[in-house]
């Protein structure tokens, strides 16, 4: 059976509390837009955008989530999760998230109060917290090294990561890079890769049916 912590990839559903070798406190220069393939058992189900916008110092992030998982046919599943997280230099200052999951309607908004993390959802309401703790949103790879939350409704999460060392990523157009690997531990298992310049550039999880679900970097 299709669950919604089986397929989110990105938005939600996974941690880590262990400090990681590679984490940096300033956030390392992005490209305009990072653009990926959700493919599941050889199937194109969804894709994941990335846009960044600065301003000087500021740091505006828009993040995009669709996945949709069908029978011929049949929609099974559909998500539609949608952010914007605000930095100022190093500094996380807010984010503000909606998700569609499969018909339910989750909104969040987190943000900074007198050193202090003020996260607001539907699901869980208002909830204060440790200011080092970040959404985990994956394309950050302090995400990595420090406490972080689901920025779809709120949880916080706490699962072990382990480094792996170096291996080769293939993007969708052919390109390959040296990429540092991190497993998480957990309910749902999966890998991210950061190459050396510290950018995203895959990600790999295991569904509660046991599939493996991949995103492959296309932009």
């Amino acid at each position: 059976m299709i669950t919604r912590r089986g397929f989110l990839l990105g938005a939600a559903g996974f941690a880590t509390s262990v400090t990681a070798p590679c984490a940096a406190h300033a956030i390392p220069a992005m490209p305009a837009r990072l653009s990926f393939e959700a493919s599941r058992k050889g199937s194109v189900i969804g894709s994941h955008v990335i846009d960044f916008e600065r301003g000087g110092d500021d740091l505006l992030v828009r993040i995009d989530v669709r996945i949709k998982v069908g029978l011929g046919p049949i929609t099974l599943f559909r998500y539609r999760h949608q952010a914007i997280e605000r930095w100022r230099g190093a500094d996380f200052i807010g984010v503000e998230t909606t998700t569609d999951n499969n018909g339910e309607a989750l909104r969040l908004s987190a943000r900074r109060v007198d050193g202090k993390l003020e996260i607001t959802s539907t699901k869980l309401g208002r909830q204060i917290v440790s200011g080092d703790m970040l959404p985990l949103s994956h394309w950050n790879i302090r995400c990595m090294s420090v406490p972080v939350f689901n920025p779809q409704d709120g949880t916080l999460l706490d699962a072990p990561v382990t480094p792996r060392g170096i291996e080769t990523v293939e993007f969708g157009n052919g390109k390959r890079v040296r990429a540092q690997r991190f497993s998480m531990a957990g309910s749902a298992p999966l890998d991210d890769w950061y190459d050396d310049t510290q950018t995203w550039c895959r990600l790999r999880a295991q569904a509660k049916d046991g599939s493996i679900v991949e995103y492959t970097r296309t932009e």
